[in-house]
């Protein structure tokens, strides 16, 4: 599935986060971005709409990280970035890491899978209440995933834990990388399945963006 898709509902991500209060005028709002790649062009995107939020990029391969920090050190960005902080490391339950070889990185985005080739690039995983720490101890109220195939294996281990079921907005991108198509969308049943004991979708399509709120906050 290409970004170009019509099929790929990329622009409803940006559509306004509701309850707007948590959002708007609110100096504790956080905003985390899983798969920020070489720009965190999600970020850049919702500081416009909420100038105000603390936001978390997260890219754990280092030739895309270093790229993003640069990125991000140049011109009028440098100045928005006041309220960026950037992590060179990805998110599952417990921490890890494993190496890929430079074979998988393709382009700007890449799926990982669970690999760990001999000799490869090393890629670093915190565990999402490490993640929290990192954050000064706040937990993110928008948690957002584009991370190329990462969010199977993420989400499916992140749901395990209460303290995740607890953000206020959980959306993400899905993509049939790494398993077939069937298998994909028998995975994307179970994620939905644990996600609704918590929240409600407000729109989703498979192997396109979906957004889920926190059921207390959806009435």
């Amino acid at each position: 599935m290409t970004a170009n898709s019509g099929l790929w509902n990329m622009e409803q991500r940006f559509s306004p986060l509701l309850p707007q209060k948590l959002f708007l005028n609110n100096n504790d709002c956080s905003i985390w971005e899983v798969g920020a790649n070489i720009r965190a062009a999600d970020i850049e995107e919702f500081m416009g709409m909420y100038p105000n939020c603390h936001y978390h990029g997260y890219e754990p391969v280092p030739i895309f990280f270093t790229q993003l920090e640069h990125y991000w050190k140049s011109g009028v960005r440098k100045e928005k970035s006041v309220n960026l902080a950037l992590h060179n490391y990805g998110i599952d339950s417990h921490d890890a890491t494993f190496s890929v070889s430079k074979a998988a990185l393709k382009g700007e985005g890449t799926y990982l899978g669970n690999g760990n080739d001999v000799g490869g690039i090393p890629i670093k995983i915190k565990s999402f209440d490490n993640a929290v720490e990192d954050a000064g101890g706040i937990y993110p109220t928008l948690f957002h995933v584009n991370c190329e195939g990462c969010e199977w294996d993420m989400l499916s281990n992140l749901l395990r834990l209460k303290s995740f079921r607890k953000i206020p907005i959980i959306q993400f991108g899905t993509h049939n990388y790494g398993k077939t198509v069937g298998e994909r969308a028998w995975e994307l049943c179970r994620i939905r399945e644990k996600l609704a004991e918590s929240h409600v979708m407000v729109y989703g399509i498979a192997f396109g963006w979906e957004r889920w709120v926190l059921k207390t906050l959806s009435s």
